[in-house]
Formats: structure tokens, sequence, C-alpha cells
């Protein structure tokens, strides 16, 4: 009985461990193969979902956080909570209760997180420094100068600025600061007698020559191989007048040939200083005008005088002159005006344009 006993023990094992539960001819189905056979059935436990969502959103927020705008206290209390909610976000054994304890801990730290107050010297210095600038003596950058320091005194009028703020606005001024291109400065070269002298500049290519003396004056441009391009300047007795330095045939003025027999002075400036014709205004002797008046169909001119007046038009467009008035004596008329940017007059008495 004993061995028959153990017998369908060993094959009941046997069909169990298969996975089918069988009754077995012969074998008793007493308690104990019934417990044997109940211990050995799988039991699943059911699953519990823990929602993570909320954290990792506040998680990445925090990470968001420029921690140097902040007090030093407030933000470790807000690492410490980082560090905290990182651990509980990727642990997989998490429960609800500690996801949301790390997620109340988290908004804590964030609401709690205090401004640091920034050191402003340097900006304001930097302003100061900017808002002295004789922004007349620049050609570009200007615009953007002002915005910058607009920009710059809203940040030190401002109650909360942050460090990354302050920071960030005088860098910006100072990069401001530093793109600004000067005008080329007006250059004066002052002589007595004949001399030949170089051209100080190609962008200064208006010049103001002033002569004093009884004899003949004459100026002359030329190359750098001393090859003639233009007859300046040929006048018996004092002279003023203000003139444009002019290329011709492709070849560029270096030199300036002076004969004189008194002093002179010849004053190098950038073309933007020429003076603006206003509607009627009146000049007097040689000079260039800028002019205003581009859409007007027709000039009139009128001059006073006894010697030659001639009137060329200078156009942007075309970089072309046109001879518009070459006259000895009174000369009043009108002529057409082909959306000239200035006027290059040769005069020795008053003369006056209007539209």
């Amino acid at each position: 009985m004993v061995m028959k006993r153990k017998a369908c023990m060993a094959l009941f094992v046997s069909v169990l461990v298969s996975g089918a539960l069988i009754g077995l001819p012969g074998c008793s189905s007493n308690a104990e193969t019934t417990e044997l056979a109940q211990t050995g059935k799988s039991q699943e436990a059911p699953k519990v979902t823990v929602n993570k969502t909320e954290l990792a959103d506040l998680i990445e927020e925090a990470k968001k956080v420029e921690t140097k705008n902040y007090t030093t206290a407030s933000t470790q209390e807000l690492n410490d909570a980082l560090d905290a909610a990182k651990k509980i976000s990727t642990n997989r054994e998490a429960t609800q209760e500690e996801v949301d304890e790390a997620t109340a801990n988290l908004q804590k730290a964030l609401d709690g997180i205090v401004l640091a107050e920034p050191d402003m010297t340097e900006l304001s210095a930097l302003l100061d420094e900017a808002q002295a600038i004789d922004t007349s003596l620049y050609k570009e950058g200007v615009d953007k100068l002002e915005e910058r320091i607009e920009s710059a005194q809203k940040t030190l009028d401002s109650e909360s600025p942050t460090i990354t703020e302050v920071e960030q606005k005088t860098a910006w001024l100072q990069n401001a600061i530093d793109e600004l291109v000067m005008k080329e400065q007006p250059v004066r070269i002052s002589g007595s007698g004949d001399d030949m002298i170089e051209i100080p500049s190609s962008t200064l290519s208006l010049l103001t020559i002033t002569y004093t003396g009884p004899s003949n004056f004459v100026v002359k441009s030329l190359t750098e191989s001393m090859d003639s391009i233009d007859l300046m300047v040929n006048t018996i007795g004092d002279y003023h007048g203000t003139l444009l330095m002019l290329t011709k045939n492709n070849k560029n003025p270096y030199y300036l040939e002076i004969n004189a027999s008194g002093n002179w002075d010849i004053d190098f400036q950038p073309i933007e200083s020429a003076s603006v014709a206003e509607n009627g205004a009146t000049f007097s002797g040689d000079d260039v005008v800028f002019l205003p008046a581009q859409d007007a169909k027709k000039l009139n001119i009128n001059y006073s005088g006894d010697h030659n007046f001639v009137v060329r038009g200078a156009s942007l467009s075309t970089g072309k002159l046109d001879l518009l008035v070459n006259e000895i004596g009174s000369y009043s008329g009108s002529v057409p005006n082909r959306s000239y940017a200035m006027l290059l007059v040769e005069s020795s008495g008053e003369w006056s344009v209007s539209w």
C-alpha cells in the first residue's frame, strides 16, 4: 500500500509540473494531494497604476530655472527638491503617495524661489558713457546705439531686473558702442606758395579752399603717377569756394598741385558735409549742394555776376554729371531736373535755385 501511494504521488507530481491535473487510476485524491495541487496553482497580483505626469512636467519646469538669478538659499532648496523628484520619477517601485509628496515638495520649492538683487554698477556706468557719445561724428551704428541706450535705461528703471537681464543689456550696449563707425573727420592742410600735397583720404572728396594773394591761384588734381586729372581752380586774386574732387576717365586723384603766391588752406571733408539747398536758397561763389527736390520737374536757376557761371547736376543712380548751365555773365532760366541729387556750381557771384 505504501509503495502504491509513493508511485501515485510521483506520477501526480510529474503530471502537475507538465501543467495538467488529471485523475489517475488507482491513485486516491486525499487531502495531501489536494493541498499540493492548490499550492502549485499560479496566482498574479493586481497591477497598480502610478501617475507621474504632473511630476514630470514640474521637473522640466524646474530644470529651466536660471538659478543664478535667485538667492543661494532658495536655489539650494530647489536643487534638493529637484534631485529628490528625479529619483522618484525614475523609481519603478515608487508609490502614488511618494510621487504626490515629491510633486508637492518641488512645487513648494519653485514657489519659494527668491530673486537675487543684481549689481547694476557696470551697466549704469556704460549707459553714462553711451549717452555722452556725440553721435553726429558717426556714420553707422547710431540707430542701434540709441535703441540699446533706451533698452538699458528701462532695465535700470525696472523694479525687479534679473541678473541675466542686466548682464545681457550690458553686453548689448557694449556691442553697440564697439560697432559704431566714425565719419571721416575733416583734415586741413595749409601752406604758402607753390606746393604738391598728398590727398589724405579718398573719402574726403569735398574740398573747401581759401586763398589770399594778388596773383594767380591754380589747383589741379593728379594721379599717383603725376598725370593730370582736373583743373579745379584757376583764378587771380583771393578765392574761397567749395568743390567736389572728381574721378575722370577712371583716374583717381592722389595729389593736389598748387600754384600760388600767397597763403592757402584746403579743408578735406566727407561729401556728407555739403550744404542742403532749400527751395529758393541763395549761395555765393563755387559750391556743392545737396538737392532735396528730386521729384521736381524743373529747376529755376538765377545768377548775378560778370564771369563764368557753370552748373552741373549729379545723378546718384547713374553716377554721371550733366551740364545744365554754361554762361558768362548774369543768367536766369529753368532746366530739366533729372532726379539730381546734387548741384556742382562754378560761380564768381551770387546764385540761387528754386523749384
